[in-house]
């Protein structure tokens, strides 16, 4: 594979013979290996075999070549797309799908009219520990959220990075009510979790579910005040949101940096109805 050139077998019992020729349930065979390669990348092997003694002429191993080339070619740009597609559809630092693939997620569920709830979770105290432990730190800490999350979920289950340290789950056929003992979950086996290198922090959960709201963005921002009061109530719990309450949708939340309290602007995730990619017919509505 190596020079990357076809090489000929006499027989299958020489003693140089390639591996995977040996011991067939047809006995001892001539045979050409072709090298299947992509951008100098080798990717597998093409076996031809023939009679014990008696190869495939100049004229057939050519033919094999080629087709060996094109199989390579084929096979690396495949690769090549569906990489593509794993980066289009994936965030970098978490390895859980990214927010525009859970939207989709999000709105295939809706239309389906399968009952399904959806919690918005946000690490407390984030802005913390990116100031005093370093944004190296604070990209472990959202790693291992990413990590023992998906740990908890059942099969299914879907969460998303949405955006720094904001993450949207998605539990179809619960209710607001039977998601919260699966958030409680996530926030006891986050506080067992914690490896030496990564100081301590808790998360926040606000839960809404289908039957709260009729489009999505309605009911984003209905979890999104289950969000704010679980931060206003102290943090680290699961609080389920009132479509009634009124409640802004970025909110003002009190970070503490040792006896001082800072009050930062946090913008709250919210859900813009885009043009829908299986219905591709023209909205009038903003793509972002």
């Amino acid at each position: 594979m190596r020079p990357g050139r076809a090489v000929v077998f006499e027989s299958s019992e020489a003693v140089n013979a390639c591996p995977k020729l040996r011991d067939r349930p047809d006995g001892p065979c001539s045979a050409v290996c072709v090298p299947v390669s992509f951008m100098g990348r080798s990717l597998g092997v093409l076996h031809a075999t023939g009679p014990n003694g008696k190869p495939l002429d100049g004229e057939a191993i050519a033919q094999l070549t080629t087709l060996a080339a094109q199989a390579g070619a084929r096979i690396g740009t495949v690769r090549a797309f569906e990489k593509t597609q794993l980066q289009a559809s994936t965030d970098g630092l978490t390895g859980l799908v990214n927010r525009r693939s859970l939207q989709k997620q999000l709105r295939g569920i809706l239309k389906s009219g399968e009952p399904f709830a959806v919690a918005i979770a946000d690490l407390d105290h984030f802005k913390r520990l990116n100031d005093t432990h370093g944004h190296e730190t604070g990209d472990r800490a959202l790693r291992l959220f990413a990590q023992v999350a998906q740990g908890v979920l059942r099969d299914g289950d879907a969460i998303a990075r949405w955006g720094g340290e904001e993450f949207v789950i998605l539990l179809p056929r619960l209710d607001r009510f039977q998601a919260v003992p699966i958030l409680d979950r996530i926030r006891e086996s986050l506080a067992k979790a914690h490896p030496g290198e990564t100081p301590r922090f808790t998360a926040s959960f606000g839960v809404s579910d289908s039957t709260q709201a009729r489009s999505l963005e309605q009911l984003i921002h209905t979890a999104d005040g289950g969000l704010y009061m679980a931060k206003q109530a102290g943090r680290d719990r699961v609080t389920i949101g009132d479509p009634g309450a009124d409640l802004p949708s970025s909110t003002e939340v009190a970070e503490d940096h040792g006896d001082a309290t800072v009050q930062t602007r946090r913008g709250r995730p919210s859900m813009h109805e885009a043009a829908d990619e299986e219905d591709p017919h023209p909205s009038g509505l903003e793509i972002r």
